[in-house]
């Protein structure tokens, strides 16, 4: 178990309860050929699923939405997408809702996110944005790894407190870490 002091050093942004709730995992792969793209494999650990793809600009591109069941996430839940682009293959990537952190001041949610694009691929990375409630505990990471060609495009935007309620977001911690590779 984590317990977080007002300055926590780095390791223990990255800390995850062993008793936690969700241990959630996506896996999905996409291939392209013959003027189309699908999704070759696709495994999923609760509570991350896959809508089913559609293509509404089209057979070339195909648009998958991230669906999270749990609603949100507490201290100790750990999420893990990976995407993996084949050469050529085109795909658009949202999110159904906005991620949810909740009040969490002893233990970290994480999400870990590594996306890979082989050879002339596009990915448009637009998940909707995660808000994180006072006292939540949450680190984030993104790896973005970029063949010769491959073009990713995307935002991963962050609300501080629930402004409409009026909500603040004056304790808690949040750490993101964003790499973008190319050709190693």
């Amino acid at each position: 178990m984590l317990v977080c002091s007002t300055k926590p050093s780095t390791a223990d942004y990255f800390a995850v309860d062993a008793m936690s709730n969700w241990q959630g995992n996506l896996e999905i792969t996409f291939d392209h050929q013959d003027q189309k793209t699908w999704i070759e494999k696709c495994q999923s650990v609760a509570p991350l699923r896959i809508q089913k793809p559609f293509y509404p600009e089209g057979k070339s591109w195909v648009h998958s939405i991230l669906l999270y069941t749990a609603g949100g996430m507490v201290g100790g839940d750990r999420l893990t997408i990976n995407l993996d682009l084949k050469a050529e293959a085109k795909v658009l990537f949202t999110s159904a809702t906005a991620a949810k952190i909740y009040r969490c001041p002893a233990n970290i949610a994480s999400h870990h996110t590594r996306i890979h694009q082989q050879q002339g691929s596009v990915l448009e990375w637009f998940p909707q944005e995660t808000i994180l409630f006072r006292d939540a505990q949450y680190s984030q990471s993104l790896r973005i790894e970029l063949e010769q060609n491959a073009i990713c495009y995307g935002w991963d935007i962050y609300r501080f407190g629930r402004s409409a309620r009026g909500e603040v977001f004056d304790g808690g911690a949040w750490r993101s870490r964003t790499e973008v590779w190319q050709n190693g």
